[in-house]
């Protein structure tokens, strides 16, 4: 079995990201370039990259000390990607730039879900130009066992959310915060248990708490030089 490929330095996308559990790695670990695609005249008909909204996927791997995703990633020969992957230890990988297209939620028009979600516009050619997209390393079935909250991994998706609603302007509600299954009917990922009111409850905290800080932060300079 191959070994996930490291890049050394810190993910390009992750700087600033705060609220990762005690001991949390982030790793930068690219996908194969066979399996993304940079925003250009041939990529979705040159649509624009946009971050409009978050897609969350489980990967149907075991919710073990193997990390499985970001090695399949790495082979040319998978043609499917996302932008991130939260491991059982709640260590935070990064496998494709925002600024490019992983390939994570496209859809064809056979197995697409209706109506579209209210955000949707036909300028966007695919899901895959504007959304983010996380991996949560476990299965659809037993997503309501492993991801809990409170727990490693748990805090890890909502520091990265957190993290992503902020630095692009994403709403924190159902209606930018969506399921695989809610965008493909082939798809049941994450699954029926996933705790989506305890996550975004966390993700609105942690955002709060932030921007409070920040502001904190502000006026403290503000008096000392005064």
């Amino acid at each position: 079995m191959s070994r996930i490929k490291i890049h050394p330095g810190p993910p390009p996308d992750l700087r600033g990201i705060i609220g990762l559990p005690a001991g949390a790695q982030l790793i930068w670990a690219p996908a194969d370039p066979a399996n993304y695609s940079r925003p250009g005249p041939r990529a979705y008909r040159g649509a624009k990259r946009r971050q409009i909204a978050i897609c969350y996927h489980t990967p149907e791997e075991r919710f073990d000390d193997t990390e499985v995703t970001p090695r399949v990633f790495q082979n040319p020969e998978h043609q499917a990607s996302t932008g991130y992957y939260a491991d059982s230890d709640g260590d935070l990988y990064q496998m494709v730039r925002d600024a490019h297209f992983a390939w994570g939620q496209g859809t064809r028009k056979w197995n697409t879900v209706q109506p579209r979600p209210a955000w949707w516009r036909d300028e966007y050619v695919s899901y895959n130009t504007c959304m983010l997209s996380i991996e949560i390393e476990g299965r659809a079935a037993e997503i309501g066992e492993t991801f809990r909250p409170g727990e490693p991994q748990f805090q890890t998706v909502a520091a990265w959310s957190a993290h992503v609603c902020r630095r692009y302007g994403i709403p924190v509600n159902r209606v930018f915060h969506v399921a695989h299954s809610e965008l493909s009917t082939h798809r049941r990922d994450p699954g029926a248990d996933f705790p989506w009111g305890p996550l975004l409850a966390e993700v609105r905290r942690r955002i709060i708490q932030a921007e409070s800080d920040a502001l904190a932060d502000r006026l403290e300079r503000l008096l000392a030089a005064a």
